[in-house]
């Protein structure tokens, strides 16, 4: 009979004859190789503190939608639409200026630059004007004065 004993329990058997030197256990011989036997073949279940065998997560094809249950009754509402989550603060670009805006402010700097520099030409333009209206008229003037001066020369 101990040559059909499989390995694992005929050594047992014999680590139990080495600790008890050949004497015959109390509760009977074919006790200790019952128990290794059911030791061997249970199933790993464990009810209390981490699990001893490694269970795989199952793979998800998709990310399912966190969901709060906001009542008693078992109402939902989708955590996504409710504001609750923060999604756009870990984008890269958060709190950047969108690059249309950044080009569309560029844009609209120039124009005023622009409009000012043509007011700028415009004033400087008219004061020109003014200017030449001014010198215009004491030609005019002089001219008048020179012509008052001549006649006043041949009435002597």
């Amino acid at each position: 009979a101990a040559d059909r004993r499989p390995t694992e329990i005929q050594g047992y058997m014999d680590s139990l004859e080495k600790e008890q030197g050949s004497k015959e256990l109390q509760t009977g011989k074919q006790r200790g190789p019952v128990k290794l036997e059911a030791q061997i073949n249970k199933p790993a279940r464990q009810t209390m503190g981490p699990a001893l065998v490694d269970h795989k997560k199952p793979a998800l094809s998709y990310k399912p939608n966190p969901i709060q249950v906001y009542t008693r009754n078992g109402d939902k509402r989708i955590m996504d639409d409710s504001g609750l989550i923060r999604k756009y603060v870990y984008k890269p670009d958060y709190g950047k200026t969108p690059k249309c805006e950044q080009a569309m402010r560029a844009k609209e700097e120039e124009d005023r630059l622009k409009r000012e520099a043509a007011q700028k030409a415009q004033e400087e333009q008219e004061a020109s004007l003014e200017g030449l209206k001014n010198k215009w008229k004491y030609k005019l003037y002089l001219e008048q004065e020179m012509d008052h001066v001549e006649e006043d020369i041949r009435n002597l």
